[in-house]
């Protein structure tokens, strides 16, 4: 009984900051959007109402994946993860530029025809199945860097890249960060997340300030009130 409480405790509130942040987000999607919805025709709440109804289905399928045995999601990580890594290959394979389209100046979706998909959506929740797995399967030596971040790095790495190239930098650090924090919460050392930021900071500024519309995304968020 006295083992059940923590996790039924977290469960809830992960279920209260959840729907905060969602209330949040809905909230400002359509201070952002209204305007731009009427000057389309469409009613004011257009996109938050789009918006809500993904979180409902986001909600059910929560609540379906939630009551799977996690032994599923042991058996399923790996072919996940490769999943992930073939779609993320599809848009740089010669040949296939009708399957993966350049859509403003980028390659990230692919068309199947009845729908279009974009990889590295999926490649989050890989990700997040796989890290978990391994790092329930590595134990305490999650916490050594040969036995423990190095295999991460390894597979994380190149899907980062993958994506950054698409190019996607917003998507490859949440990929990234994603690893990271399964990495964190399995007991990582932080030491080891200091010296990985610090070579990362020099190599995320490069991206930044060598794309203007990327370096005008920080400025604008650092300055709002400017014009």
């Amino acid at each position: 009984m006295t083992s059940a409480a923590p996790s039924a405790w977290e469960s809830r509130l992960l279920a209260v900051v959840t729907a905060t942040l969602l209330v949040f987000g809905i909230a400002a999607v359509y201070g952002a959007s209204s305007l731009v919805a009427v000057q389309q025709g469409n009613p004011g709440s257009a996109f938050a109402l789009r918006q809500l109804m993904g979180a409902v289905a986001g909600g059910i399928v929560l609540v379906i994946v939630a009551r799977l045995d996690y032994h599923v999601w042991q058996r399923l990580a790996w072919p996940m993860l490769g999943v992930a890594v073939l779609g993320l290959l599809i848009p740089y394979l010669p040949g296939l530029r009708a399957l993966a389209p350049e859509i403003n100046g980028a390659r990230r979706w692919l068309n199947l025809g009845v729908v279009t998909v974009q990889p590295s959506e999926f490649a989050k929740f890989a990700v997040v199945v796989w890290a978990a797995m391994l790092a329930t399967k590595k134990g305490d030596r999650v916490r050594e860097f040969r036995q423990g971040l190095l295999p991460f790095l390894v597979i994380v790495g190149p899907m980062t890249a993958l994506v950054l190239f698409q190019p996607n930098l917003s998507t490859a650090m949440l990929v990234a960060l994603l690893a990271g924090v399964i990495l964190f919460a399995a007991g990582a050392r932080i030491g080891h997340f200091l010296v990985l930021g610090l070579i990362a900071v020099p190599l995320l500024w490069r991206e930044i300030a060598g794309v203007q519309y990327r370096l005008s995304r920080v400025l604008t968020f650092l300055s709002p009130g400017e014009d």
